[in-house]
């Protein structure tokens, strides 16, 4: 039998082990005791053996805890959740964590919820994020506490008809760079089994040296667009190194709007660069804004379009908002095209796009600083179809339904899935 032995405050002793399908059987009766304890939760024997695709991993990431008597007092079920509406990324989530009445307040539930932080990263080295959503209620302000004095991070409220949760994260940067652990973990024999990277071609098994945490090397200077595309590809556990180019890059003049001409815009750097790259896939990005007042064809346009980025620096949000004035051609759309040198002739690209207009004045949130998001730019003017605010006043949960830029990396991340053996790659967290 694979465990490990823990201790309460008091001393007493104590056992994590796998929660596995065979021993949730024969203790199904106090698992279900123990999770109905979480408010608002009733489940049924169903509940606990459902089978769906998105509970389909769910045995290899949940673990009990058990006194002596091998009697369950403690559980954590978790499961690879994917990103949706609701939930922006690809994380390890944990689905229900609950310890019996008896034996709360000892410091059981935290050295659960350590172990199973532990084990996830070190177990699942492509893995960056770990989730966990929680009622945002007053009610509830110690489970929130809870998971913040063990590492997690609020990200946003998600509202529902009949209640407001929080979403909560801890990655992979909180295991590594910190040593706060309060169990010596070190004596397991608890093993993960292998897990495959939900979106490239990217295996694991405990300690391997051969199954990496994914990296992509990404040229930019802009600061701001670091963090933000740090935050998205982190979304998806792939890291990213940030490097600068040898030479000096100019943007290529293209002669039409043509999809293919926009690919050149990423495509002639990265053909340029090639022969100075060593560290692959190396990936460049760029961002265009067309606005129907500025193109008299409609179904073809092309201003700013690639001189975006100069139009910025000339005339800003505010010159464009004079120049249109009252016009009622406002409808305008953000594109973003992404390309990845990955050998001799070998390129991969992805591309984003959302459809909008141009607002009557420029508006923007007062935090600068909300993660996740870019309140810069033409983002100041941008109303995304179907949204009522500008992308700059938006926060991370609704940035993220409208934000090109993750359409973008999505499609490029599928372009590259089949493509790329990241296994070679050195880990930035060995």
């Amino acid at each position: 039998m694979r465990m490990s032995k823990i201790k309460d405050m008091l001393g007493d002793e104590f056992f994590i082990r796998n929660l596995d399908f065979e021993f949730c059987r024969e203790n199904q009766k106090d698992v279900i005791s123990i999770i109905n304890q979480i408010p608002y939760i009733n489940w049924t024997t169903n509940d606990l053996f459902e089978d769906k695709d998105i509970y389909g991993n769910k045995w290899n990431h949940s673990f009990a805890i058990t006194d002596l008597e091998n009697k369950v007092v403690g559980v954590i079920i978790a499961y690879l959740r994917l990103s949706d509406d609701n939930h922006i990324m690809d994380s390890l989530y944990v689905h229900k964590l609950s310890i019996h009445n008896d034996y709360q307040k000892k410091g059981l539930g935290s050295k659960l919820i350590q172990f199973f932080i532990y084990n996830s990263f070190k177990s699942i080295q492509w893995l960056f994020n770990i989730t966990v959503q929680t009622n945002d209620e007053f009610s509830n302000k110690h489970v929130i506490r809870f998971y913040e004095k063990n590492g997690f991070l609020s990200i946003y409220q998600i509202n529902y008809t009949d209640k407001t949760d929080l979403l909560m994260y801890v990655d992979r940067n909180y295991f590594e760079n910190n040593n706060k652990l309060e169990i010596d973990f070190s004596a397991t024999n608890i093993v993960t089994k292998n897990l495959l990277h939900p979106r490239l071609n990217q295996t694991n098994s405990l300690f391997s040296k051969s199954s990496k945490l994914p990296i992509l090397f990404f040229s930019t200077t802009n600061s701001r667009k670091k963090e933000l595309y740090q935050f998205i590809f982190n979304n998806y556990n792939i890291k990213l190194v940030f490097v600068s180019p040898k030479i000096r890059l100019t943007e290529p003049q293209v002669e039409s709007a043509e999809l293919i001409e926009e690919q050149n815009i990423v495509q002639f750097p990265l053909k340029i660069l090639s022969r100075f790259i060593t560290k692959k896939p190396f990936v460049v990005e760029d961002t265009m804004l067309f606005i129907e007042f500025f193109n008299t064809k409609h179904d073809k346009w092309e201003l700013p379009g690639y001189d975006t980025k100069r139009w910025w620096k000339q005339i800003g949000a505010d010159g464009i908002l004079k120049i249109i004035g009252d016009s009622s051609r406002r409808n305008a759309k953000f594109a973003s095209q992404m390309g990845a040198y990955v050998d001799k002739n070998e390129y991969f690209f992805g591309r984003g796009e959302i459809s909008g207009k141009i607002s009557t004045e420029i508006r923007i949130t007062e935090d600068d600083l909300m993660l996740g998001t870019y309140p810069h730019f033409f983002h100041s003017i941008f109303i995304p179809d179907g949204a009522n605010k500008t992308l700059a006043e938006m926060n991370i949960y609704e940035y993220s339904k409208y934000d090109y830029k993750r359409k973008c990396v999505v499609d490029f991340i599928k372009n590259l899935k089949y493509s790329i053996d990241f296994s070679n790659q050195i880990s930035l967290f060995e």
